[in-house]
């Protein structure tokens, strides 16, 4: 990740954030965490409202900059 300056790690809600959150700190990512079901993340209802949170919690992620 480091070499090839990896910056975001995209974590399914179904996995747990222990080893996402690992990898991030390690590597300088920051985490993104979506769902691959519609209403799958918290405040979403359908498909349209998890494809915006998907595409949210991704910009977020990379607007965040370099981890400290």
């Amino acid at each position: 990740m480091e070499r090839e300056h990896v910056k975001l790690v995209i974590r399914e809600i179904a996995y747990e954030m222990p080893l996402a959150q690992t990898v991030a700190e390690r590597t300088g990512a920051h985490v993104a965490t979506i769902s691959a079901l519609a209403g799958g993340l918290p405040g979403t209802s359908g498909y349209v409202d998890s494809v915006e949170a998907n595409l949210k919690a991704l910009v977020e992620a990379v607007r965040a900059g370099p981890a400290s």
